[in-house]
């Protein structure tokens, strides 16, 4: 079984058994511009042939692994899929191939005020400090 397979079927059952059926995941990629941009943060939801449609932006298994792709053509449960910076679609696509579709995308969030990065830095020296303290009254009692 391939990796891209053994990813598609990992991403595919933690959708399906999710109880909001959706997900979030960074969009890293060039193939979707300028509709999404790479570092973008997307809510997807599980696809199913009810909610799909033409010009919809998808996550989908293709021969290329998971990628997002739009909607350009759809004739039952087939799809022509296209990125908006390529020039050609990919090979049709079949329903149980699509996992999810784009409901929403953001700005991926940054850290970018350095009173952050010093609570960042704080917390996990205080978290260092307690795991330590722990540890060293454990080894006390014994």
């Amino acid at each position: 079984m391939s990796p891209q397979y053994l990813s598609y079927a990992l991403v595919r059952d933690f959708v399906k058994t999710h109880p909001y059926r959706q997900f979030r995941m960074r969009y890293d990629g060039r193939s979707m511009q300028p509709a999404l941009q790479g570092g973008e943060l997307l809510t997807l939801i599980a696809a199913d042939g009810e909610n799909l449609s033409e010009e919809d932006i998808v996550l989908a298994q293709t021969e290329e692994g998971l990628r997002l792709y739009r909607i350009k053509l759809r004739r039952g449960s087939y799809f022509l899929l296209k990125g908006d910076a390529q020039r050609e679609p990919v090979s049709p696509v079949e329903l149980d191939q699509i996992l999810g579709k784009v409901v929403a995308h953001q700005p991926y969030p940054k850290i970018r005020r350095m009173g952050d990065r010093f609570k960042m830095w704080l917390t996990g020296w205080l978290s260092t400090q307690i795991c330590e303290f722990i540890l060293e009254s454990q080894s006390r009692e014994v």
